[in-house]
């Protein structure tokens, strides 16, 4: 090893099947007095710990997915999440570490909130009272308040940061366009 090149390597991920070639390749760095960082999603706790209990990091981060609720969803495969907690139970023990979450929409099966969205748009043109004409438009807002949250959340995802200023820009026109739109439209219709 070129000493005057490189003091560090940061080790990211990998299969868990060659554990034991891992642990040989990270002794065999250390012996060279590598400072060595790794990063793991929490999936092998048992790994891990041999790393802890040998010394063979110097810091450790962690990407931690999101609720246990959600785990697998974001991974895509199922997850033992008492695996994950013993990780997260594990990493603070190395001299430096560090958790982190990325922050994604996630694309849940069930359509609860445009259900409710849709469903108290189409009974606003039913209602005959001050009371029931709230009470719909209420629950239009709750229905809205998910993805005006959820929107702002995959302009953030999807766009680089110097592009998110237009892109919420475009996003937050979209309302009182259609509003405008919408009168004009529904004037004429009812003329």
């Amino acid at each position: 090893m070129h000493k005057e090149w490189v003091d560090g390597l940061n080790v990211s991920r990998g299969n868990p099947e060659y554990g034991e070639d891992f642990l040989t390749l990270l002794r065999y760095l250390k012996s060279k007095a590598m400072k060595l960082k790794i990063d793991t999603n929490g999936k092998n706790s048992e790994l891990l710990g041999r790393i802890l209990k040998e010394g063979l990091a110097d810091m450790v981060v962690m990407e931690v997915l999101g609720p246990k609720t959600l785990y697998s969803q974001i991974a895509g495969e199922t997850i033992d999440f008492s695996d994950i907690e013993k990780t997260i139970s594990i990493v603070p023990q190395f001299p430096q570490y560090r958790f982190y979450t990325t922050v994604v929409p996630v694309i849940r099966e069930e359509k609860f909130m445009s259900t409710v969205w849709s469903f108290f748009c189409l009974a606003t043109a039913w209602m005959n009272s001050y009371g029931g004409l709230l009470f719909t438009r209420l629950m239009v807002g709750l229905g809205c308040a998910g993805y005006n949250t959820a929107g702002y959340a995959l302009i953030g995802a999807w766009f680089p940061p110097r592009k998110r200023g237009l892109m919420t820009g475009l996003f937050n026109t979209g309302q009182p366009l259609g509003a405008f739109v919408g009168v004009g439209i529904a004037g004429w219709l009812a003329g």
